[in-house]
């Protein structure tokens, strides 16, 4: 049986645990679990794991005392948190998945990769859920079929309805000491699928942030319970749930403990460093060029796309599960040609990634040879384009991510 070891109890993690279930015990066992929150260790023991895991306060050291008898581990702490636990367990051998993002600075990234490297390329999986999508997953088969010719250009943004705004404005989020800047630690699953559609290295990137919806407002309070302005503020914490979007009733039953429903903080006077919007430009090496927005306090939660070919164009918006292909006429009189694809999935999370990722996860512990779709070279090429796009920001001046590879 597969013994595996989980560092950081949150709701992410939770997500593979869900996905482990139906093996749980008989294929495998979750033997130990680190998280400083006692209630965290206490709601998965409940959920997943049995009053037998033992437990600690931290990865490096949960792995100091079990790396020699684990399979595998779950890395989802903190963003900021990743490296230290990350180099012992690549030292070890462990078959991994790494959260996204999965280092906070470009010393992290070059110093994980280097580690891999080392430790020979263990098997390992960053969450970078999207790539398996059946609406991302569709466009690339797209790409690769040559129905679009040469790609030109791909336009593409993130949009954040009023939860998961506040999830960032209000929540842990809000401040880049502990989930690096707002692009890298919201949109490295954007770059990240920038980076496999164009199939080469950035060459350059150029960034604009800025933040002007979510800055102090006079006449609000610090916290929507002592707020005058509550009654016609949308993002009165009484109005929205946040940390709830997108969960089912079962998976909120199981980790419900862990939703920080007390933290009302003003989503405009809270003292946060991230912006509310960004723009981003990427030149890649191909000569295919690239635009990334990011912006919160929107109608809906969304990603859209198009992608300019010299045969087809793509528009998509996983939002709603629509995905279209407009073809140039073969001759110049004939109709354009427009394919609507359909796009299914379970409803897991992520629009049904999480299930898919967790099948991959089930694959890399039965020692099945089909290869992660993302893994430590493509976890630090999308952090190097986020953190160069948030440079960029900073100085006014483009840069260069320099990919590893």
């Amino acid at each position: 049986m597969k013994k595996i070891g989980v560092i950081g109890c949150g709701a992410r993690a939770a997500c593979y645990m869900r996905q482990l279930k139906d093996g749980m015990g008989t294929e495998w066992k979750v033997t130990c679990l680190a998280d400083p929150r006692a209630l965290a260790l206490e709601t998965y023991k409940k959920s997943y794991t049995g009053e037998d895991a033992r437990t600690y306060g931290s990865g490096p050291e949960l792995l100091a005392a079990e790396a020699d008898g684990l399979d595998a581990v779950v890395i989802a702490s903190p963003n900021a948190l990743h490296l230290e636990s990350v180099l012992p367990a690549l030292k070890a051998g462990l078959t991994m998945v790494l959260e996204k993002p999965i280092a906070t600075t470009e010393e992290d990234c070059r110093a994980m990769w280097q580690a891999y490297v080392e430790a020979g390329r263990p098997s390992l999986a960053v969450g970078f859920v999207l790539r398996y999508t059946n609406f991302y997953g569709r466009i690339r088969q797209l790409i690769e079929s040559g129905a679009v010719g040469d790609i030109l250009s791909i336009e593409a943004d993130e949009l954040l309805g009023p939860s998961l705004t506040a999830t960032y404005m209000r929540g842990w989020r809000r401040k880049h000491d502990i989930s690096g800047p707002f692009l890298l630690e919201k949109c490295s699953h954007d770059m990240d699928l920038l980076n496999w559609f164009v199939g080469a290295p950035a060459a350059r990137v150029s960034s604009f942030a800025s933040r002007t919806v979510f800055a102090p407002k006079p006449g609000a309070a610090l916290t929507c319970r002592a707020c005058a302005l509550r009654e016609t503020c949308r993002y009165a914490v009484d109005k929205i749930a946040p940390y709830l979007m997108d969960l089912r009733p079962e998976y909120l039953q199981e980790i419900g403990a862990l939703i920080p429903k007390e933290n009302d903080l003003c989503v405009y006077n809270s003292d946060k460093d991230i912006p509310d919007h960004q723009v981003v430009n990427i030149a890649y090496a191909n000569g295919v060029l690239a635009t990334f927005s990011l912006c919160t306090d929107q109608p809906r939660t969304t990603r859209t796309l198009r992608i300019n070919g010299t045969k087809a164009q793509i528009w998509g918006d996983i939002g709603r599960d629509l995905l279209r292909v407009e073809y140039h006429p073969a001759r110049k009189h004939d109709e354009m040609r427009v394919e609507e694809v359909e796009i299914a999935h379970d409803g897991s999370g992520h629009h049904g990634g999480d299930s898919v990722i967790g099948d991959q996860f089930k694959a890399m512990l039965r020692g099945q040879p089909t290869p992660p779709l993302a893994g430590m070279r493509e976890g630090v090429n999308a952090c190097l384009v986020s953190l160069a796009a948030h440079r960029s920001a900073e100085t006014g001046e483009p840069v260069n991510p320099r990919f590893v590879e």
